[in-house]
């Protein structure tokens, strides 16, 4: 892979310089014959012939190996244990209806508004972003140490803020991705709130790219498998088209699933330990080292070439001439 493939029109530089050397060249020869004769230059034509191969043989090694270290070509993967400076959390909120069921108290999101504030209390000095969604994810607080900002959002969440349908975890996932930065070496972790149901969206693809963005992907399930009804205002609950009351209930398969393929986790909100499973993940505590890959920079390679190939054109130079006094 090249770096910097917009400077590859320099690989015409070194083309250019072969017909400019053997011009050079027959140049050189006529002016030994001009200021030595024809007889002394022939005597010296061998030396000359050495000296310019070699010194124009240097000089092209030279140009062509500074050239190549400019375009930034990187060499075979390393392997490297990652150092974190720190720890970056997005809480990634599912804000549909069935989140208002009330088989936890005080309610779905309410219980995942309490553990991501308890989370937030737990972890001091790491950044926190917030994506919720409802159909499409969106961004609402970016990665901030404001703690302030963030609670603030959370008890302020609620369904009546999407009006699209749906839960769109490929979505809320890309979205809770985009919030992180690789400017700076942090351990990055999604917290996904979600009861399971009704979730839309590509969830391998969605795992995938947690994978490739080196995100653990933790998730919290909200809710109960017995469920319960969806309350509406005024004392009602949702129905089907029948009219028979809908009941909602805990989809851990579609969580688990997703915690796996990202080395993740999966955590129940009724976890005693809940807190301190999540502190051994953000803390990094009883994990294996993490390995990066990182792509090395073969330009110190090109730079030895381009000391070699000036060498060679330096040793040519004094290489001395025949003496024909």
């Amino acid at each position: 892979m090249i770096r910097h493939p917009q400077l590859l029109y320099l690989l015409f530089l070194p083309v250019i310089l072969v017909p400019l050397m053997i011009a050079g060249y027959h140049q050189g020869l006529k002016t030994l014959q001009t200021f030595f004769g024809r007889w002394r230059a022939d005597i010296l034509k061998e030396t000359y012939v050495v000296k310019y191969f070699f010194a124009g043989l240097g000089v092209f090694i030279t140009l062509l190996a500074l050239i190549l270290s400019l375009l930034g070509f990187q060499g075979k993967k390393r392997i490297e244990i990652a150092e974190h400076q720190g720890t970056d959390i997005v809480f990634v909120m599912d804000v549909s209806r069935s989140m208002l069921c009330e088989d936890v108290e005080p309610s779905r999101l309410g219980k995942a508004v309490d553990l991501a504030a308890g989370i937030i209390e737990r972890n001091p000095g790491a950044r926190f972003a917030v994506v919720i969604f409802k159909g499409e994810g969106v961004k609402t607080i970016p990665l901030t140490e404001d703690i302030k900002a963030v609670t603030g959002f959370l008890d302020i969440l609620n369904p009546s803020l999407l009006s699209a349908p749906g839960s769109n975890i490929e979505s809320a996932i890309h979205r809770a991705l985009e919030s992180f930065t690789d400017r700076e070496q942090r351990r990055k972790i999604i917290v996904l709130f979600s009861d399971g149901e009704a979730l839309s969206g590509d969830l391998d693809a969605a795992a995938v790219k947690a994978v490739e963005a080196e995100v653990l992907v933790l998730s919290v399930g909200t809710g109960t498998k017995e469920g319960g009804r969806i309350p509406l205002e005024g004392g009602t609950y949702v129905t089907d088209s029948g009219g028979k009351e809908v009941i909602t209930r805990l989809h851990q398969d579609t969580l688990e699933e997703l915690a796996l393929k990202t080395s993740g986790m999966y955590l129940p909100v009724s976890d005693p330990v809940f807190f301190t499973r999540i502190s051994d993940v953000t803390e990094g505590k009883g994990s294996l080292p993490e390995f990066k890959t990182r792509d090395a920079d073969a330009y110190r390679s090109f730079l030895l070439v381009a000391l070699g190939g000036f060498c060679i054109f330096l040793l040519a130079r004094i290489r001395r001439w025949k003496n024909i006094s």
